[in-house]
């Protein structure tokens, strides 16, 4: 799905003068998780047409997958647009709280000056607290899918279905979407940073400082970047958390659109993108004054 652009925001935000580390993070982790359900939340209508398209047997469009989504399981009307999406917002705590802590150790060990991260340093630690964070919830990751479908009537028969296949269907399509963090991160970090540079000289000439909103939009750009390079590993990922067939039969079917089937669903993942980052970024400010005031 690309970066967690309430993780992005909570990263973004600069820590307030004399706040200890505790402080910080849980302000980070409440304000950007309440963010998050309120940005998954109102575009959970694209995620879910982004998913039906990627695991249907075969290539549909995006009218057709509107369709199917109020139609699958039947008289679902509206309310399947949003199928799913309870498990999404669950996993954010956890998924949030994990490459936050995760990051901020690493961050110490591999960083030479951890106040001045390079973008090398920032690629090994972000990778790794990605990593460690996409296993660590990817259960959770897989029933979201299970259910998006619109295979199943409730969270109990996913949960039935999944653990007749054991521990492993849990996990099915684990390696491509951690692979894919590599050049995911790769691609982001070094197109943010090229970005932010170019904005920082530009804004310094002027006597500025860099915003949170513009460093957002840089982020916004370098994710969408990665996210089209790396979106075959999405679309592969996806099937197999679906379907549970081996990686190599579902490359072989996707081949059989050619391009096109390694980006099924790529426009309402994209269209996801600016809506997601400004809903979680006009929260996370929102509640943050909350919690400020409080």
């Amino acid at each position: 799905d690309g970066a967690i652009p309430e993780f992005e925001i909570a990263r973004e935000t600069r820590t307030q003068e004399g706040e200890t580390f505790a402080a910080a993070a849980s302000r980070k982790l409440v304000c950007g998780g309440a963010a998050g359900v309120i940005s998954r939340t109102l575009t959970a209508p694209l995620d879910r047409l982004r998913l039906l398209m990627m695991t249907t047997a075969r290539p549909i469009g995006a009218r057709e997958a509107l369709t199917l989504a109020t139609t699958n399981p039947p008289n679902i009307g509206f309310r399947g647009l949003w199928m799913g999406n309870g498990m999404n917002c669950i996993k954010i705590a956890p998924e949030m709280g994990i490459k936050m802590f995760s990051f901020d150790v690493l961050k110490q060990k591999v960083a030479a000056d951890p106040d001045n991260i390079t973008a090398s340093e920032q690629f090994v630690a972000g990778g790794i607290a990605g990593a460690m964070a996409e296993v660590s919830v990817y259960p959770m990751e897989v029933v979201r899918t299970r259910i998006a479908t619109g295979a199943y009537g409730s969270l109990r028969e996913c949960l039935a279905s999944l653990s007749q296949g054991g521990a492993s269907a849990f996990y099915a399509g684990v390696v491509p979407s951690v692979v894919g963090i590599i050049p995911f991160a790769a691609i982001d970090l070094t197109i943010n940073s090229i970005l932010k540079d170019k904005a920082a000289r530009y804004l310094q000439g002027k006597g500025e400082e860099i915003s949170v909103p513009l460093l957002l939009s840089c982020g916004m750009l370098s994710s969408a970047t990665a996210t089209v390079v790396t979106f075959p590993l999405n679309v592969v990922r996806t099937v197999a958390q679906a379907t549970a067939k081996p990686i190599k039969d579902i490359i072989l079917t996707l081949k059989q659109d050619g391009l096109h089937g390694f980006y099924r669903g790529m426009l309402p993942c994209l269209l996801k993108v600016m809506p997601a980052t400004s809903i979680s970024y006009a929260s996370y400010e929102w509640l943050k004054t909350r919690w400020e005031s409080a």
